[in-house]
């Protein structure tokens, strides 16, 4: 186990230049992308002279106006729902920076219970590998779960567990998450012993006097490090990093029992961004006033006590 930030070295595409994510849109065959990419360029851009001279372009990607794909942001607002215990009626979801902590000196469960895909860079279905950290004691503990997910839909699997049995600190909870958006097919066939039951029931982190912790977590940064080091058909869409705070009087988010809903948004979305807006339903982010879907990448993350 280590101190250093999750993969620090490696960053989501949208922080990327834009000659960097090119290279990648044609490596990874996104042949959509291009084209809308192509069009832009003979409607809108004086700059550019053409396609090709794109690749020495180095504006940040997110910041780039001539494609606007919602997996190109680095914003993330963050959402909070109380624990369901089966109830179907709608949910008000709350602002988690506005709730009130009350997992103090706990054992929690943290579960990846719900991830919906937009949109994200290349042909779906999308392989995508999820990396978590976080840490007890000062030491920091990784865990990695594999999803399938087609564009526009949920994973078919949901509330996976990632950490179990975690003390929490005196301060809060830290975790960093990271999507790997896994395009090299080799790689794709190689994950796929990720699937088996015994790393999909979580790590259990009562103890870290338990030797197996340091090697699943070691195993765990390898196997994400060495996905992104080896082709840059591999890359972050999604990299939010959160401390879940205990203290009530922060500007942070609040760690509180339930579900936290952290939903990718583009710049002009977020400066307006209201969650007395959207209610929990079904499985589903709707809007208060109309009904429609959410319809932008998010993943959904329940902390619980353990055994509750």
């Amino acid at each position: 186990m280590s101190n250093e930030k999750i993969n620090d070295a490696f960053i989501p595409i949208g922080e990327m230049e834009v000659g960097e994510v090119i290279e990648i849109l044609k490596e990874i065959e996104d042949e959509n992308a291009i084209l809308e990419i192509k069009n832009n360029l003979k409607e809108y851009s004086l700059k550019y002279e053409n396609f090709e001279s794109l690749t020495s372009a180095s504006e940040k990607f997110s910041d780039w106006t001539i494609f606007d794909k919602i997996y190109k942001y680095s914003n993330y607002e963050i959402g909070h729902i109380p624990p369901l215990d089966g109830r179907n009626e709608k949910i008000l979801i709350k602002n988690a920076k506005e709730i009130i902590p009350n997992l103090h000196d706990e054992v929690v469960d943290i579960k990846l219970e719900t991830v919906y895909i937009e949109d994200f860079p290349g042909r779906s279905p999308y392989t995508i590998l999820f990396q978590f950290k976080t840490k007890k004691n000062e030491e920091s503990i990784d865990f990695i779960k594999l999803l399938e997910v087609s564009k526009g839909s949920y994973a078919s699997t949901i509330n996976k567990p990632i950490f179990n049995s975690l003390k929490l600190g005196e301060r809060g909870l830290p975790l960093e998450t990271n999507a790997i958006n896994v395009k090299n097919k080799e790689d794709q066939t190689f994950l796929n012993f990720l699937k088996n039951e015994a790393l999909n029931a979580g790590l259990s982190i009562l103890s870290l006097v338990n030797p197996i912790i340091g090697i699943v977590s070691a195993f765990c940064v390898g196997i994400s490090k060495g996905i992104l080091n080896k082709t840059r058909k591999n890359h972050i869409v999604l990299q939010p990093d959160l401390f879940f705070d205990l203290n009530p009087r922060s500007n942070s988010v609040k760690l509180k029992e339930g579900s936290y809903i952290i939903i990718q948004l583009p710049n002009i979305i977020i400066r307006n961004w209201n969650w007395n807006d959207w209610i929990y339903h079904n499985g589903h982010i709707k809007n208060v006033v109309n009904g429609e879907i959410l319809k932008y990448n998010y993943i959904v993350i329940g902390i619980y006590k353990t055994n509750s």
